[in-house]
């Protein structure tokens, strides 16, 4: 997933007068690109719906979550070649933010379901992507957000795409730019002017892993969370939340599936879910309105007890 990873442990920094929402938390950053059990090797791969060609779709490496941008690349891109892409998610085709970039295909999903991407090259050779099962950050319990190549002193993201972490989660902050060698990002307190950074300096390369403390919504106060060695011009988006995941079943789910400890949903995983929803399983999407979020709750519950 990421190259190069330098190995540290990060520095808990204690600073007065700051209400942080995050706490750097001692593990130290690994090289996940080169580690199988966190990397698994893909089971994505590509079929042509026409006639077979040298080009086609290169489908991302390794399990895929939601609140992270998946690429999709052409491959041998034919110099005079045309590309037109696009995407559903559960069959729904409003759900996730895309970027077409020409032989690169950028989505962004905040919902879990199943993501099936499609090429047409030159208005007639067709391909697809076989479904990817896009699993939810809020079920890992980890969330992971990299600072774009070319970042410099601009914000880290946009409001569209405003990363949601639960409570009691760890959030990984990793640098890919090599325009800064010192992205930190900053949590501020009473005041926009107080300095409280956490953890070292990020180079490209590196990460930071955090604890979440307490609930904040970036959307509400966006001078909150910035790069520290910017100003909160260079803003990042992001939200906490607390979830019960055990009280969300009981409210949704237990008086069709029965009680948690004994669910017919036991194991199901948040696509999974997700996917019933967007498709009105025994009528769900007219009476169900989880968020993202919540579903991604219910299924950690589902997969503990």
């Amino acid at each position: 997933m990421f190259k190069n990873f330098l190995m540290f442990f990060i520095v808990i920094f204690s600073l007065s007068g700051c209400e942080n929402g995050f706490e750097p938390a001692e593990v130290a950053s690994e090289n996940i690109a080169g580690d199988d059990s966190l990397n698994p090797t893909t089971t994505t791969t590509v079929t042509t719906t026409t006639q077979p060609d040298s080009s086609g779709i290169e489908p991302p490496q390794g399990d895929q979550y939601t609140l992270q941008d998946i690429y999709f690349k052409v491959t041998n891109p034919g110099v005079n070649d045309t590309y037109q892409w696009s995407h559903s998610l559960s069959g729904e085709t409003d759900q996730c933010i895309t970027q077409d970039m020409g032989e690169v295909f950028e989505v962004f999903c905040r919902k879990a379901g199943v993501l099936t991407v499609k090429l047409t090259i030159n208005g007639s050779i067709e391909y697809s992507s076989v479904p990817i099962q896009l699993q939810s950050s809020i079920e890992k319990g980890e969330v992971e957000f990299v600072i774009k190549e070319g970042t410099s002193n601009g914000p880290w993201n946009s409001l569209a795409k405003m990363i949601t972490i639960r409570v009691g989660d760890t959030f990984v902050v990793t640098s890919e730019d090599s325009t800064r060698d010192n992205h930190c990002m900053h949590t501020s307190g009473n005041a926009p002017t107080e300095h409280c950074p956490i953890g070292a300096p990020l180079s490209k390369g590196e990460s930071h892993s955090f604890e979440v403390l307490n609930e904040h919504d970036s959307s509400m106060n966006p001078e909150k969370v910035y790069d520290h060695f910017v100003d909160s011009s260079a803003t990042f988006f992001v939200k906490s939340v607390a979830l019960d995941g055990e009280q969300l079943y009981a409210n949704n789910c237990s008086s069709c599936h029965g009680a948690l400890t004994s669910s017919e949903m036991k194991n199901k995983m948040a696509w999974q879910i997700q996917d019933a929803i967007f498709r009105n399983k025994g009528n769900m999407r007219d009476y169900i309105g989880l968020t993202e979020e919540e579903v991604g709750a219910i299924a950690r519950e589902l997969q503990s007890n």
